[in-house]
């Protein structure tokens, strides 16, 4: 996942915001913008899910892969792919229709 879509907005609005505070306080301010933090605002409930095994929706999920900490974010369009990852994945189907995923 490339972030850029989603921290570009927030680095706009960033000069705009210390530009209303200079205007506002006479005093100027410095700020930064990790990529990382905003990406993880936007996915944190899906991987929060993926870590105890569940899956958050069927349209796009976070998957835990090989590793300690590593994870892959994938899109499915429809109820077919979905079961199809599940399968790549090793994952289990439960009576809810949801997936267990083994790590």
């Amino acid at each position: 996942m490339y972030p850029d879509h989603v921290a570009a907005p927030l680095g706009g609005l960033t000069p705009v915001a210390l530009l209303i505070r200079r205007e506002r306080t006479g005093r100027g301010r410095q700020a930064s913008i990790a990529q990382a933090e905003v990406m993880l605002a936007q996915i944190s409930r899906e991987i929060g899910l993926a870590m105890e095994g569940k899956q958050a929706d069927a349209r796009s999920a976070v998957y835990p892969c090989r590793g300690d900490d590593d994870w892959i974010g994938i899109s499915q369009r429809n109820g077919a792919e979905a079961a199809a990852i599940a399968s790549v994945c090793g994952a289990r189907r439960l009576k809810n229709g949801q997936h267990r995923w083994r790590r």
